[in-house]
């Protein structure tokens, strides 16, 4: 009887043995892993990250994130970052990428058995704050305008200047990229193969050009660039001349000062002055107060604005008169100070007038 008492308990003793070995020569699986939301989001970077939740029964020796422009993106073909091993939350820091552009995202675990993935997101990069055109070995620097709301007009309480008035609510819907300075002479050279102004110098504003000068020259540089420019409406040209969204509310584009801002009867001789001499407005753009007037897309009319709010307008379908057809705004260095307030707005006579201190700005309408 003893006997077999101890042979049963050799076999429980080695059911038990097998049962352990077993137990621990179970194979390790791939690790478990979730997707974080983006945060962050920039024009060239993000923030993400994920949880390891399980490691599958072997240590896990990577975590991060895999990025790209494709769907699926893998550690073998697609952009990663590396934020620590084992399990946890990890956050992760994407970086270098494009602006404006579709990525795919997520989470990733590596142990001895391989890669797993969390569930895919996608995201857009933002708009380039800034971006730059090479013209034939010339730049053209632009700078962005978000949307916003904001009000557009003479504040001023009387009679005078009603054309400019009354002040309402204007709502731009659509980013834009405005031109950080007035178009140069060396900018229209590459164009065009001349140069019209009086005052010469490569990085002084062209000046002496009509309306339709101007047209001429957007035509030519579209088909050159294949992009599509154009003259600012009023409302962008003052939204960008007042600050954007950033706007701190001067009565000159960047300062109450004009002197600090725009060559002007206040601080100049005479002959316009090379662009970005002077301090920038609240969103970086030089000269909208002062040193070339500068022509808009609107129809000039004399009755003024309308009241109402508006979203995204363009202007009156024709002008007032024949005397006043187009509109030219910031004043320039032969004006007092006056006409370079960010609301001042003069009529001027039929689109082939070449102003003696006339220039204009670029515009690039966001394409999407």
């Amino acid at each position: 009887m003893k006997r077999i008492f101890c042979l049963m308990s050799a076999a429980s003793l080695m059911m038990l043995a097998f049962s352990c070995s077993s137990k621990e020569e179970e194979p390790a699986t791939l690790p478990v892993v979730t997707t974080s939301e983006y945060t962050d989001l920039t024009e060239s970077s993000f923030k993400a990250g994920g949880e390891v939740t399980e490691d599958g029964g072997a240590d896990v020796t990577a975590k991060g994130i895999v990025f790209g422009e494709e769907p699926n993106p893998t550690i073998e073909v697609s952009s990663l970052t590396v934020d620590g091993n084992g399990i946890g939350v990890f956050e992760s820091n994407a970086t270098d990428l494009k602006a404006s552009t579709t990525y795919y995202y997520r989470a990733y675990a590596t142990n001895e058995v391989g890669t797993s993935y969390g569930e895919e997101k996608t995201l857009k990069t933002t708009l380039a704050e800034t971006i730059s055109f090479d013209i034939d070995g010339v730049t053209l620097d632009m700078v962005l305008v978000k949307p916003g709301t904001f009000k557009m007009g003479n504040p001023g309480t009387d009679d005078l200047f009603a054309y400019e008035k009354p002040v309402h609510n204007v709502t731009l819907t659509k980013s834009y990229y405005i031109g950080k300075y007035e178009v140069t002479q060396e900018q229209w050279i590459a164009v065009m193969g001349s140069n019209p102004s009086i005052y010469q110098g490569n990085k002084i504003p062209v000046h002496q050009v009509s309306y339709n000068m101007c047209l001429q020259f957007i035509a030519a540089l579209n088909e050159k660039t294949g992009k599509t420019f154009s003259m600012p409406t009023e409302a962008q040209w003052e939204f960008a001349a007042r600050g954007g969204n950033k706007s701190e509310g001067h009565i000159y584009s960047g300062s109450d000062n004009v002197t600090e801002v725009g060559w002007c009867m206040d601080n100049i001789g005479e002959g316009m002055q090379p662009c970005g001499q002077l301090k920038p407005n609240e969103l970086g753009i030089y000269d909208m107060s002062g040193n070339a007037q500068e022509w808009v897309s609107d129809y000039f009319y004399m009755s003024g604005y309308d009241s109402a709010d508006q979203t995204d307008p363009v202007g009156p379908s024709e002008p007032s008169n024949q005397y006043q057809e187009r509109c030219v705004r910031g004043g320039s260095w032969m004006c007092d100070s006056i006409f370079c307030t960010v609301y001042k707005r003069v009529g001027t006579t039929y689109s082939d007038n070449m102003g003696f201190d006339y220039g204009f700005r670029l515009v690039l309408n966001n394409e999407e």
